[in-house]
């Protein structure tokens, strides 16, 4: 299998078909956003300086994708699929507030514990025009060892009508998840001993169990993110906030150590695509005291990026096609996605 337990093929190339239409919706997007203040008018009554500090719970559930291709159509060889289901974690924020600006720091951090399972799926008879039968097939629990989202935003808000104000913002976020794979079972097509496809179905093979430690994955990404919401008050001490996000601007890296296998492929991105819907509501509970719920979708999606395999100490010259402390590099070959929803509960101080 491509994933856990078997080689990449040597020499993968894809076509460029890198998703640049989204980009430029997002900067025109974010050129939009420049234009507000001139556009509206008006700014909300100016306010003295205000502090306000937020602990809660938040869960994040969804999955990572990995993928690798083959093929002058930039077809998938391999596709990874690594469980977020959940994952519960700390929420903390700390936010000030002078007259129209705010600025806000924040940082998620998750629990470590079991996630999931990860899927790794294969399509070895690409080189025949065949790109539905999938021929390899694993599955293995997954424990997250780590989540971590932290950002920093600048803000303003533009009241428009009374009890509703425009909120753009600019953000940069750091996010970064770790997975480990352990046990598990793996299923080739009867015939996939052979040299050359076409190779059957996988389900036309059996199922053999995986014992141990196999790999571990990781994603990192830095973000710079455009934000608009609107601000509503439908009544003293009420507040919903709907928000859209979405950014052009990235940078990610995928790290998968397959351990059996001796083998470490290092994924850089340098474009993608950042979509992040959410919704929150805030209640004044009294006494310095607020509630507040968020609910949010993340899409951020990396389609094509460059590739380096480097042969660690024990990997198998014959079998892998690399020597021990070799390195090869594979432009435009892989992609990196990650599609999650959030929920949280947060207990607001005004401190000030």
């Amino acid at each position: 299998m491509v994933g856990l337990v078997t080689s990449r093929k040597v020499g993968l190339h894809a076509k460029r078909g890198s998703r640049r239409a989204g980009a430029r919706l997002a900067l025109i997007f974010a050129f939009a956003l420049s234009c507000l203040p001139g556009a509206l008018g008006a700014q909300t009554a100016k306010a003295g300086p205000a502090i306000l500090a937020s602990e809660g719970l938040e869960s994040r559930y969804g999955s990572a994708y990995s993928y690798v291709y083959e093929g002058a159509q930039g077809d998938t060889l391999s596709e990874l699929v690594w469980d977020l289901k959940p994952i519960l974690g700390l929420r903390s924020r700390i936010e000030l507030r002078y007259g129209d600006f705010d600025f806000m720091v924040s940082a998620f951090l998750g629990l470590p514990g079991n996630s999931g399972v990860v899927e790794d799926s294969d399509w070895q008879n690409l080189s025949l025009g065949d790109t539905t039968t999938k021929t390899n097939f694993s599955r293995s629990p997954v424990r997250s060892e780590h989540l971590i989202d932290t950002e920093a935003m600048a803000g303003w808000s533009f009241r428009v009508l009374p009890g509703l104000a425009l909120h753009p913002s600019l953000a940069v976020r750091l996010v970064d998840l770790a997975w480990s794979a352990a046990d598990g079972t793996l299923q080739y097509a009867d015939n996939i001993g052979n040299a050359t496809p076409p190779y059957h179905p996988y389900t036309t093979g059996s199922i053999d169990p995986l014992y141990g430690l196999l790999s571990t994955y990781s994603q990192s990404y830095t973000l710079v993110v455009f934000g608009l919401s609107i601000i509503w008050q439908p009544t003293p001490g009420l507040w919903f906030e709907p928000v859209i996000l979405m950014s052009p601007f990235l940078g990610a890296k995928a790290i998968d150590h397959h351990i059996l296998r001796s083998l470490i492929f290092t994924d850089t991105f340098k474009e993608g695509l950042v979509i992040e819907p959410g919704l929150a509501a805030t209640w004044q509970a009294g006494g310095g005291f607020l509630l507040r719920g968020r609910a949010g979708f993340t899409w951020i999606d990396c389609p094509l990026g460059d590739e380096t395999v480097f042969g660690s100490t024990g990997v198998d010259p014959v079998a892998e096609g690399i020597n021990p402390g070799q390195k090869e590099s594979y432009a435009a070959t892989v992609g990196a996605a990650l599609h999650s929803a959030s929920l949280g509960l947060e207990l607001v101080l005004k401190l000030r």
